[in-house]
């Protein structure tokens, strides 16, 4: 008997680049040659698509018709030929118009045969080649059939993972696309067909970040210190990459040190619902102390092996979120005591339908040690999510997120002669209200810290959310500056080796809060770990000599009004004309405004050691004047 070819291919058109396909089984040309053992048009077949996208709409075009042995199975490679109607249109894009038939892929007998060639072994540009032609040509190639995977159940519920069906099809050659554009297959339904449309694949994570319990997530803020913010990690997540399973997921997160995490915050939701989780900390004093983070407050304990996530802290700033995707795994620890492994069943159920939204989201807290002046050295916070199946591991790229703190700087200065004017006290505000008789008032006192740098202030995050974090290493404002530090953040030390206290916070007291700051004796005042917006102040004491200001007056810090200011101190913290004679130089990019006083004028003075003798002398003049005249008329008299 003459040999004819048949071949069944499940290919996937991969949307992402990073992750590589595979085929279940390779077929060659030389296994997929039949012989024809039916001639019976009448039979018709099914083609089922099962993990459908909901939403996405399926459309099945006819290549090739086919002839089938009455005994074939499913999945039986053999008992099947192909044929197309000479002349046709489908036939002429396929073959050409002339009288030789020619086509790279396959041949054409006389008696409508269509045979695939020997040398035909690429499926990938076979798929792409009946693409291009259906794109191209479609009017000669027109849908078999086309359905929409639905969105929703009879219920109205959200329908993730699908199973579309299309029925009555003659047997033939099919090539099956989906509205993403990529193909779910190529293959025949002889005499049926049961594919899994297998290229959704994990999407890329989406890291953004929120301020003070704000749902105005965005790429990045501007923040102060003590302020908390809330990130949030979202992805796409799919039961398939390529077409192996996803046995598990795992977000690796990482942050700058000027923000500290709070574990008992982390929240995780798969397709909109929460599910339960387990903290365990990897290092240090905690290492594998697992912690049920899963029932959040409502008193349902979780078996840790029966959790839908777990929170694995690697250190300070590094943790992952491992999410296990099958059902049956198991999670042990490892014999380091240090990490964990977690076990999945060769052949299982997935936990989830496909795809669905993963949500993660977590609290942080802003530290005194945050990058001032608009940078984000320490400020960042960036994930990224890898996917494992049983044989390749897949990764999405980097998602980074910045928050900013800033800062600003007044100096008072003689507002003729710009000397530098030390021991100006003023009280800063964030609101100003005008009212209608024309006082203004100032309300929402900044309260601020001394830092143990003369005249150098930070914003006091004592009382405010953060400051209730779980963790005995996260620094607030006041702790942070309880000893006179260097500009890399390191305790100085006395000659006895002791760190040098900062007095002036001692007498702050652990209550107490103060929204006044006092210029140094290079005439500035600093204040760190501002927000953007306006700031105002209400000069309270003015130098000696000088008028205090009579009006608030206002600063505006924006992220284009930094400039780069240095201030010189010893180790004891006093200020210092230049760098020759300091200990230190602390340099900060910071919004800058110079506000002048004017000297009091001297009011006009009475008394004194010579008014006696004045007045006395005035007085010996008047008499001596007033015996002139009374002689003068005497004399006048006595003549007439």
């Amino acid at each position: 008997m003459k040999r004819l070819f048949s071949f069944a291919l499940a290919l996937v058109m991969l949307l992402s680049v990073s992750v590589p396909a595979f085929a279940e089984e390779t077929y060659t040309a030389e296994n997929l040659k039949a012989e024809i053992v039916s001639t019976d048009p009448t039979k018709s077949g099914t083609i089922k698509i099962t993990n459908a996208t909901a939403g996405q709409t399926y459309t099945v075009y006819k290549i090739f018709s086919a002839d089938v042995a009455d005994d074939k199975e499913e999945g039986d490679k053999t008992g099947v030929t192909y044929t197309l109607v000479r002349d046709s249109e489908a036939y002429k894009r396929i073959f050409g118009e002339g009288p030789n038939p020619v086509n790279l892929y396959f041949d054409y007998n006389s008696d409508g045969r269509v045979t695939l060639k020997e040398t035909a072994k690429d499926s990938v540009a076979l798929v792409k080649y009946f693409q291009e032609l259906i794109k191209d040509h479609g009017s000669d190639f027109p849908y078999v059939s086309k359905l929409a995977a639905p969105q929703t159940d009879a219920d109205g519920k959200t329908k993730n993972e699908v199973t579309l069906e299309f029925k009555d099809l003659q047997h033939g050659y099919y090539l099956v696309e989906s509205s993403m554009g990529a193909v779910v297959t190529l293959d025949s339904n002889a005499p049926n067909m049961t594919v899994i449309d297998k290229n959704q694949t994990p999407g890329k994570v989406d890291k953004t970040v929120a301020k003070n319990d704000s749902t105005n997530f965005v790429e990045s803020n501007d923040v102060g210190i003590g302020d908390t913010v809330t990130y949030k990690i979202e992805f796409n997540a799919t039961n398939y990459a390529g077409q192996e399973k996803i046995r598990y997921y795992e977000v690796f997160d990482s942050k700058g040190n000027g923000i500290w995490a709070e574990f008992n915050s982390f929240r995780v939701k798969i397709n909109n619902e929460s599910v339960p989780g387990y903290y365990v900390n990897q290092g240090g004093d905690n290492t594998n102390n697992w912690t049920d983070l899963g029932s959040w407050g409502e008193g349902v304990d979780v078996v840790r092996d029966q959790a839908a996530w777990y929170l694995v802290h690697t250190g300070y700033d590094t943790y992952s979120i491992l999410i296990p995707w099958i059902k049956g795994y198991t999670v042990t620890d490892n014999a380091d005591n240090e990490t964990q492994t977690i076990t999945v069943p060769e052949e299982d159920e997935f936990k989830y339908d496909s795809p669905v939204k993963v949500e993660i989201t977590y609290e942080a807290a802003i530290e005194p040690n945050a990058s001032i002046g608009g940078t984000h050295d320490n400020l960042f916070n960036e994930a990224h999510l890898e996917w494992h199946t049983k044989y390749t591991q897949g990764s999405s790229q980097k998602d980074k997120v910045t928050s900013k703190t800033y800062g600003l700087t007044i100096l008072k200065e003689d507002f003729i002669t710009k000397a530098n004017l030390a021991g100006a006290k003023f009280k800063v505000y964030r609101d100003r209200v005008d009212n209608e008789d024309g006082s203004v008032e100032l309300q929402n006192p900044v309260y601020v810290i001394p830092t143990g740098v003369d005249g150098v202030y930070m914003v006091d995050s004592k009382g405010t959310r953060g400051e209730h974090f779980s963790g005995d290493r996260m620094d607030n404002a006041r702790e942070y500056f309880e000893v006179l530090r260097d500009p890399d953040g390191n305790p100085i030390k006395n000659d006895a080796g002791q760190p040098v206290e900062n007095d002036e916070l001692v007498t702050l007291g652990a209550d107490n809060k103060t929204n006044e700051v006092t210029t140094a004796e290079n005439g500035r005042l600093v204040i760190l770990g501002l927000e953007l917006g306006d700031y105002h102040f209400e000069e309270t004491l003015a130098p000696g000599g000088y008028n205090k200001l009579t009006e608030p007056f206002s600063i505006t810090i924006t992220e284009e009004s930094n400039t780069f200011i240095s201030i010189y101190a010893d180790k004891a913290g006093n200020v210092k004309k230049d760098s020759n004679s300091a200990d230190y130089t602390y340099t900060y990019s910071l919004t800058n405004q110079p506000v002048g006083n004017s000297k009091g004028a001297e009011l006009p003075a009475t008394g004194g050691e010579g008014a006696f003798m004045l007045i006395s002398i005035g007085t010996m003049i008047a008499i001596g004047f007033a015996v002139l005249m009374i002689t003068q008329k005497k004399m006048s008299i006595y003549k007439d």
